[in-house]
């Protein structure tokens, strides 16, 4: 558990104590509040220093809510989920990232290290050259480094997708359908990332006047812009993987239709040859050719391979074989 708490002043940027967090509030700096793994004492702080709303607390404890966005009375409450690839499984891992937005600060909960934060800190350190540091720009910022490590993500779905589609239809591959669920399942954790996240974004560049006024208004439908490709993306991806699918379970099918029908040609042809040796194979005195009969084996073992033949001659003229 920790709290870094750093104040950004016309001069630049320093940390603060805890301790010197309530006078700091009064003043018109802003001020960024970062919580790992809150405690009693972190839940107390963002309580009766800040005045969370009791709600937002507790989803900021619990860290099992998706993207969403509450409106209070004095602060915004945003939930967004960076999210973790294991490319040996296509299996994506959702983390959560609590920010609580006001007048002049911007609170983060997590409840472990979070990477993002430090690509965070120093994307909003060169943005701040440009334009008057608010907790709008530093929320906008929060937003955009979440959003923008979607991509490689998707990328790497993308790379996957096309690795199946090559393995697809080449009979000497093993079988891909468990490589075809995971990578569904990607796209189905992703899509539930996405949307929510587009939703919250959606109405944050509908209410930028709450945080800023205008100067934000670009930089969020920016981001918004970014999460709609994704989703597109996203469906896209999820459509060509249902039809990869399909397209493998009928491939799957007709490679077992030929094994299917191989065997059937097999056993046709040694059941003829059954035939003819069971019909030596019976107790009879008297046959044909007779036991005795000279070169009755070579006769016998010629109407074989000529009753083979005239079976396999019979299929290619159907065209089954």
């Amino acid at each position: 558990m920790s709290v870094t708490v750093t104040v950004f002043e016309p001069s630049g940027a320093r940390s603060l104590a805890i301790a010197e967090l309530p006078a700091a509030l009064m003043q018109a700096n802003l001020l960024w509040v970062d919580i790992e793994a809150p405690s009693h004492a972190e839940i107390d702080l963002m309580q009766h220093v800040f005045r969370f709303h009791p709600l937002a607390v507790e989803d900021s404890i619990h860290n099992e809510t998706r993207a969403k966005l509450e409106q209070y009375a004095d602060h915004l409450f945003i939930v967004i989920n960076p999210l973790t690839h294991d490319p040996d499984h296509n299996r994506i891992e959702l983390r959560e990232l609590d920010i609580f937005v006001g007048k002049n600060y911007v609170v983060t909960v997590h409840p472990a290290p979070e990477p993002l934060l430090a690509e965070a800190r120093s994307r909003f350190m060169d943005m701040r050259k440009g334009i008057s540091p608010s907790s709008g720009v530093l929320l906008h910022t929060l937003l955009d480094v979440v959003v923008d490590s979607y991509f490689p993500l998707v990328e790497d779905a993308v790379d996957a997708i096309e690795a199946v589609e090559d393995k697809l239809l080449d009979d000497r591959t093993p079988p891909i359908t468990e490589e075809l669920v995971q990578l569904k399942r990607m796209m189905r954790d992703l899509s539930r990332v996405v949307w929510p996240t587009q939703t919250v974004m959606t109405y944050i560049a509908n209410h930028y006047h709450m945080l800023d006024g205008e100067q934000l208004e670009y930089y969020f439908r920016d981001v918004q812009d970014h999460l709609l490709r994704l989703a597109e993306i996203i469906a896209n991806l999820r459509e060509n993987l249902t039809s990869l699918l399909d397209l493998h379970m009928s491939a799957t099918s007709n490679r077992l239709n030929k094994v299917v029908n191989r065997l059937t040609v097999i056993t046709i042809a040694v059941g003829a040859l059954s035939v003819l040796t069971g019909f030596y194979g019976m107790n009879f005195e008297q046959t044909w050719p007779p036991f005795n009969t000279p070169n009755g084996v070579l006769l016998v073992i010629g109407l074989m391979v000529a009753v083979e033949l005239a079976f396999f001659g019979f299929l290619r003229l159907r065209k089954w074989l």
